[in-house]
């Protein structure tokens, strides 16, 4: 059985931190503000992952708005270490293709 990779956004290289439904086109946008929050704070991305206990790459990712899935322990590094709740650092961003203006 043939795999209809437009059932499949990341791996046909859908943008990351997009999210797709299945032949319906971008649904929403999950966007990182954790360059922001790093900056205000005058914290390198070395220290958040040391102090977050988690990699440095996955911290690279999410600095630079690149992560696609978000792991729930990276989450709670991040925030823990930060002092701050995963809604602080990540923003829906609603699809408004199609609404009436």
């Amino acid at each position: 059985m043939a795999t209809n990779l437009h059932d499949y956004p990341l791996l046909r290289g859908a943008q990351a931190s997009t999210l797709e439904a299945p032949g319906k086109g971008v649904s929403a946008v999950i966007q990182s503000r954790l360059s922001t929050l790093l900056g205000e704070r005058r914290i390198s991305i070395t220290e958040l992952a040391r102090g977050a206990g988690i990699n440095y790459q996955a911290a690279h990712s999410l600095y630079h708005d690149k992560t696609r899935r978000f792991d729930a322990d990276v989450l709670d590094g991040v925030c823990r270490f930060l002092g701050i709740q995963v809604g602080d650092l990540l923003v829906h961003i609603p699809d408004t293709e199609g609404e009436d203006a």
